[in-house]
């Protein structure tokens, strides 16, 4: 099984198309594909009571800046969060 659509979408490193941006989700990759959003784990409970970081109404992270931080945080163990590399994906909605 190789990489997902999703993987291979972000390793390209384009620019998003026009639209409004609605945040980041941290996402668990393994093996080249998404097996687990942050929410799996319920982290958003975790990082809004150690870093005050919460979900938008989208269940994004607005900042990117705090998205890397609770990234961080993931890859470090710092969590209960399941093995494996988290990455950020980047939700946009077309104007």
């Amino acid at each position: 099984m190789g990489a997902s659509g999703w993987f291979e979408v972000v390793q390209k490193v384009q620019p998003l198309p026009d639209g409004q941006l609605l945040g980041f989700e941290l996402l668990n990759v393994e093996y080249g594909n998404v097996s687990h959003s942050w929410l799996c784990n319920h982290l958003e409970v975790h990082f809004s009571e150690t870093l005050g970081i919460q979900p938008n109404r989208w269940g994004l992270i607005e900042e990117l800046g705090n998205a890397r931080q609770c990234c961080d945080d993931i890859n470090e163990e710092k969590v209960g969060a399941e093995l494996g590399q988290s990455h950020l994906n980047c939700q946009r909605r077309e104007l």
